[in-house]
């Protein structure tokens, strides 16, 4: 049997209130979700209490509103909200703890919500020390190569009384 899962859309407004009553009822925090589409964020709260699944979501049009922290309801939500804050630019206001941007360290400010058609630029790390003779380039800041199974089986410490490492099929 598939239970239903209420989703409500409230405004920011009735947040605290809607929240305080999650709490009051017996209700958990399960997480706190955010997505950009078309412009517009959609910042969802989701809460269990025996299996029963609910959320709420503000729909939020301008990035600098300010919405009101559940912190001090569930102090756990801080964590959330920092994520969102540094990864969307969202601001909550009275957070039980505020890492003013600095939860994440991230390469581009706010890169979940960068204006329409931006591309951040690209950061490299240069990295030192050996690589296999067979490297190929995969996607933009990975790469992926090829190593011998005699280099792992140098890597691999002997145990004493463990069984004998297998022969290496070639």
């Amino acid at each position: 049997m598939i239970e239903e899962q209420k989703l409500e859309i409230i405004q920011i407004t009735d947040l605290t209130d809607r929240v305080k009553t999650f709490s009051t009822t017996g209700f958990r925090l399960i997480h706190m979700t955010c997505a950009k589409i078309e412009g517009t964020m959609e910042l969802t709260y989701a809460f269990d209490k025996d299996y029963a699944y609910e959320s709420v979501r503000l729909l939020i049009s301008d990035p600098r509103t300010e919405i009101p922290s559940i912190s001090s309801v569930y102090w756990c939500a801080f964590l959330y909200e920092n994520e969102i804050h540094d990864l969307f630019g969202l601001t909550f206001q009275g957070m039980a703890i505020d890492f003013k941007g600095n939860f994440y360290r991230v390469s581009v400010k706010t890169p979940f919500n960068l204006p329409e058609g931006t591309v951040p630029e690209t950061v490299t790390e240069t990295v030192t020390g050996t690589v296999p003779e067979t490297v190929t380039g995969t996607a933009p800041g990975t790469v992926s190569g090829t190593v011998s199974v005699s280099t792992v089986e140098k890597a691999i410490p002997e145990v004493p009384g463990a069984s004998p490492k297998p022969e290496a099929k070639t």
